[in-house]
């Protein structure tokens, strides 16, 4: 590939990447969708850093709409896998299933947390019509939005503290794992249980650290390699594959 000018790397990454889209929560309740520029960083002899920080790409961002979805702050937002639907959680203890470019709300759920929610996520391959999430009260929450009844207090109340995320893995649709200020991460089947009262349960705990863990991530392209940044500044990466909870053994 012959070496492009700066000038036209930025002309192709403008009229390549004008209407990606990105989401913000806010506290004033409302979900706010931006339409801006990301660069590209695979072309080959392209310094990714030319469009740091660029006024030009910060001049071409504009709201493109303003999604109305709660009454409190709005702590966590995701995107279903086909990127039309928004799933959000508030400190409302509501859970909105939003259409983000036509305003339509899918599904409005006044969740049984007791406390402001911080984390959800729909599980993957289930149309969109199943999720956790988790709450500052230390509960998580399965809901699955065909059976809202039934599913209402569905709830792990396994953590002690706060949990602070909630994470699923690519492809799954029957485990998630949660991360909290006990300082372990937890590991949960569906199929296993869909709910858990039991005092102190250490039956899901995956790992066991002496710091609150406040934020897990699965490698996307190797699931099974999970990292989880504590409150000692450390990040660890761990293997799941060498990993088991009492209720997976």
């Amino acid at each position: 590939m012959s070496t492009m000018s700066a000038t036209s790397v930025h002309r192709l990454v403008v009229e390549r990447e004008r209407g990606q889209k990105r989401t913000r929560g806010h506290q004033d309740g409302i979900v706010k969708t931006i339409k801006g520029i990301k660069a590209i960083s695979a072309l080959e002899g392209y310094n990714s850093s030319f469009c740091s920080g660029s006024l030009a790409h910060l001049q071409r961002l504009s709201l493109l709409q303003t999604l109305d979805s709660h009454r409190g702050c709005v702590n966590t937002i995701a995107w279903n896998e086909s990127g039309t639907l928004i799933l959000s959680g508030s400190d409302d203890h509501r859970l909105v299933v939003t259409e983000p470019y036509s305003k339509r709300v899918v599904e409005d759920v006044e969740t049984s947390h007791r406390a402001n929610i911080f984390s959800a996520k729909f599980l993957p391959c289930t149309g969109d019509r199943r999720a956790v999430s988790c709450a500052g009260d230390g509960t998580l929450l399965y809901t699955d939005f065909d059976r809202l009844e039934e599913t209402h207090r569905c709830q792990f109340n396994c953590h002690s503290g706060t949990t602070y995320e909630v994470i699923v893995s690519p492809g799954d649709p029957n485990s998630f794992l949660s991360c909290g200020e006990d300082g372990s991460v937890r590991w949960f089947d569906l199929r296993a249980k869909q709910k858990c009262a039991k005092p102190q349960c250490k039956e899901d705990v995956l790992i066991c650290n002496n710091q609150p863990i406040t934020t897990i991530s699965l490698n996307p392209y190797l699931p099974y390699h999970l990292a989880a940044g504590s409150s000692d500044g450390c990040v660890r990466v761990y293997d799941r594959r060498m990993m088991g909870t009492r209720c997976l053994l």
